[in-house]
């Protein structure tokens, strides 16, 4: 280079020059641009005349010039790479590095489920290795949520009708709709089951949960570790179902700080994705739904649900992805699955192709119905007694029931043992199926109905025309209610309540419209706190509604809706409670009526009565003829108090108190809850009582029967809108043209009466209970607006007459109607009694009605 050769040069001129003994190289400036200062002087500089040298040291100088250059070659360039090095290795690295993360942006695009593998690999592999709770629960949080949005049932139907390019209506007759809806399914499940995100989700989910509930016996370090692993969700609800269940029902207390601090532990939706896509395809299934349940909880095979329907081995692989997702959730999650799908398809598909498509049977709704009638009208049906008017009547009530209700009963009746056994063995089942076993298929499929279902069933229970053995397994349907958790139930207590309690205890008792639980409070106190259930006004309103379209059941659910929403106020059953502590038979001194503590409408707190139950001391070989004094006691003095003082305690069931210690320092029973008691006036209570001793016999009815219906007469009239009831004078002289009239109201109640005393239908004649029932449903049929407490007195009547039957009491019903009818006995009844004897002898009756 140029720089090299003139560097050259001067070494060379400096070694030949005498006048320099030392050389001392330094670097050129680096920003000089023009000559160099020394090569500009030297190049101004005269030459000089050369020496002439030996060739030995010529060439030696040749040598140390060659040397001195390479030298500051050395120098120069290790200057310049110095200069350039750190910039291109900085823009080189830089390159590098964006390349590489180029290569991995496409690699990750290509194969994202890489990063899932590796981060699932790695939180598995702590997880699996840790034996600290913390850090477990810390690896499953480093997871994400699998978290997708599920489409409703309306959604995958339009999504139908977009793909197929058919109206929705010929699409849901046509039979592509299994095959579109299988391949949607299994590709779906397929993706969820197969990714290691949510799968390893799952396990450390579910394996934390155990966790949570086995490693402490505190419940309230296990509802905290619940808290840190669960979100709010159908999930955790079932867990904190199932863990305070096991504490309520093992006695133990709980502290209103823990309940407070779990009120939002219950959720309503399902949180992991299999799940909701579980229940979204079970939703859409176009097909037998009842099947489908059987399929996945092992009743029936593949071959059964599909029928020869199709052969396609996707479709069965379709199921058998299905049942194999199902089959990994707990019992009660898939109880709930199945619950929650009924309901959705009953909401989302049949109500909406009632309205707007025939029940065809390819439609949903056509499918939904055949499913009605196989699982809940044929099991009904097979009872002979069941006519097909009442099998029609059963179908129109239940499809107008609430979706969630639908689902409930349907599902009950799916899985009944029963049906299991119908399944199982077929026809042999079906014919030895005696009335019992067919009772109590009615019985708990109106026990899932709700608390109208239960309220009927109980009304029901009453009526003589209904079988006895229905009658008998109806009237235990009170006893027969799922009970609500301790956080359910803390939710339901008003807030200013919750501040003055310290701890809950123990369940006392449940009911279908309200559920109670021993309780500590503040000031050290204990007492009894009852409030109503979840939900169930809402169920009540939704069910009534549905039930008043029906023709049959329009007037008995009239009289329902007043029996059942009165329970609903719970501050009218306080001032119940307070007024009857006041009757005679509060202040008897066999006989106690707890204090009532606080009654608002929605809760109630009553002091705490100890001792045992009357059944279960009835049962006391020692102590069971003391118990049956007490109880005969019981029966008269609430009779007495019905006829001296017109209060009709009609709850007297066994289980409203509780046979301990009583004030008086006597053994005897102390009442909790005394229902809702009617008042009669003096009119009312001799009308009532004349008819009950006008009913006991035939003989006495032809009596007695004038001075009855002249005492109705007075306190009954004719609803406005009663049906018309035409009568001719049976007295008539023959021959003679009568033209027929409408009935009076001594008429009408004659008529009743007439019918509540006529031989039954295998020819026997009614008793008491069942022709004072039959004469008030005769006289409401005929548009009589009785009293209200005659409705009462029968509720009474019964409790009374069945508790003497199966406890073998005295009949202190005919001793106390005698015993007031003869001390209240005007000179007016007994002329009355005198002539109707007559006239019934040798008189024809006075009125026949035209049917």
């Amino acid at each position: 280079m140029a720089v090299s050769g003139g560097v050259r040069r001067v070494t060379r001129q400096l070694l030949i020059s005498p006048r320099h003994t030392t050389l001392v190289l330094r670097p050129p400036p680096t920003q000089s641009r023009g000559p160099r200062p020394l090569l500009r002087r030297l190049s101004s500089e005269p030459p000089r005349p050369r020496q002439l040298l030996d060739p030995n040291e010529a060439a030696l100088r040749e040598s140390i010039i060659d040397s001195i250059t390479n030298q500051w070659k050395a120098a120069y360039a290790q200057q310049l790479f110095q200069r350039f090095a750190g910039q291109w290795l900085f823009f080189g690295a830089l390159g590098g590095a964006v390349a590489a993360m180029g290569g991995l942006w496409y690699y990750f695009d290509r194969y994202p489920s890489v990063i899932e593998e590796i981060m699932v690999r790695r939180a598995a592999y702590v997880f699996d290795t840790s034996t600290d709770f913390e850090e477990r629960r810390q690896a499953y949080d480093s997871v994400p949520e699998f978290n997708i949005q599920m489409p409703s049932v309306s959604d995958v139907l339009n999504l139908y009708e977009v793909e197929k390019g058919e109206s929705t209506e010929e699409l849901l007759k046509s039979a592509t709709l299994l095959p579109f809806w299988a391949e949607r399914v299994r590709e779906g499940l397929t993706e969820l089951r197969s990714s290691r995100l949510i799968q390893t989700k799952f396990r450390m989910r579910r394996e934390l949960v155990a966790d949570c509930i086995r490693n402490s016996g505190n419940v309230e370090l296990q509802l905290t570790a619940l808290r840190e692993v669960l979100p709010p969700s159908l999930e955790r609800t079932l867990v904190v179902r199932e863990l305070l269940g096991q504490v309520s029902g093992d006695g133990e207390w709980l502290s209103a700080a823990v309940l407070n601090a779990n009120m939002n532990l219950v959720g309503s939706g399902p949180h992991d994705a299999t799940m909701r896509a579980l229940i979204l395809a079970l939703s859409t299934f176009p097909g037998r739904a009842n099947r489908l349940v059987l399929y996945l909880t092992d009743y029936i095979t593949l071959d059964d649900l599909l029928d020869g329907t199709s052969d396609s081995a996707e479709i069965r692989e379709t199921f058998m992805t299905i049942k194999t997702a199902f089959h990994d959730f707990t019992p009660a999650e898939q109880q709930c699955i199945l619950q929650i799908s009924l309901a959705n398809a009953i909401g989302g598909i049949a109500t909406a192709a009632k309205k707007s498509y025939s029940d065809n049977e390819l439609t949903p709704y056509g499918l939904y119905v055949n499913a009605i009638d196989a699982e809940l009208i044929a099991p009904l049906g097979r009872d002979a007694r069941v006519t097909e008017d009442i099998l029609d009547e059963v179908k129109s009530v239940f499809l107008a029931l609430p979706a969630d209700i639908q689902a409930r009963i349907l599902l009950t009746a799916i899985q009944h043992p029963t049906n299991i056994k119908l399944i199982a063995h077929g026809a042999n089942v079906a014919s030895n199926l005696n009335a019992e076993a067919q009772a109590e298929i009615v019985r708990d499929i109106m026990a899932s109905g709700g608390v109208v279902a239960v309220k009927l069933g109980q009304m029901l229970a009453e009526d003589p025309k209904v079988p006895a053995d229905y009658r008998k397994l109806l009237g235990s349907l009170r006893d027969s209610n799922p009970a609500m958790t301790p956080t359910e139930f803390w939710i339901q207590v008003p807030a200013t309540v919750r501040g003055k309690i310290r701890r809950l205890g123990p369940l006392l008792g449940t009911g279908s419209v309200k559920q109670v639980h021993i309780a500590e409070f503040n000031d050290g106190s204990s007492g009894a706190i009852a409030v109503l259930r979840a939900g169930v006004e809402h169920e009540a309103l939704a069910s009534v509604d549905a039930l008043e379209s029906s023709e049959q059941l329009s007037a008995v659910i009239q009289k329902l809706a007043r029996l059942m929403f009165g329970e609903f106020n719970l501050f009218q059953e306080g001032e119940i409670l307070i007024e009857f502590a006041k009757s005679p038979i509060g202040l008897h001194p066999l006989f106690d009526v707890v204090p009532v503590r606080h009654h608002s409408p929605r809760c109630l707190i009553e002091g705490v009565a100890s001792g045992q139950s009357i059944p279960k001391a009835l049962a006391d070989s020692e102590l069971r003829e003391s118990v049956k004094e007490v109880l005969t006691e019981y029966h008269r003095e609430v009779f007495r108090t019905f006829t001296d003082h017109g209060l009709v305690h009609s709850d007297i069931h066994l289980g409203n108190a509780i046979y301990g210690e009583v004030k008086s320092g006597k053994n005897g029973f102390v009442l909790f809850d005394v229902g809702q008691f009617e008042r009669a006036t003096r009119q009312e209570v001799l009308a009532l009582l004349w008819l009950l001793a006008a009913i006991s016999s035939p003989e006495r009815n032809g009596m007695l029967r004038g001075t009855a219906l002249a005492n109705l007469d007075r306190v009954a009239h004719i609803r406005p809108n009663a049906p018309s009831v035409l009568v001719v004078d049976g007295a008539a002289k023959p021959g003679v043209n009568v033209l027929p009239r409408e009935a009076t109201t001594i008429e009408r109640i004659g008529l009743a009466l007439d019918e509540a005393m006529a031989p039954l239908e295998d020819g026997s004649l009614p008793d008491k209970k069942t022709a004072y029932m039959l004469f008030l449903r005769a006289a409401e049929a005929r548009g009589m607006d009785l009293p209200g407490a005659a409705f009462a007195v029968a509720k009474m009547l019964d409790g009374m007459l069945v508790q003497q039957v199966e406890y073998d009491l005295p009949l202190v019903v005919d001793m106390c109607v005698e015993d007031f009818l003869w001390r209240n006995m005007s000179w007016t009844d007994t002329a009355r009694i005198v002539k109707t004897s007559l006239a019934a002898q040798w008189l024809p009756r006075p009125v026949t009605q035209i049917e």
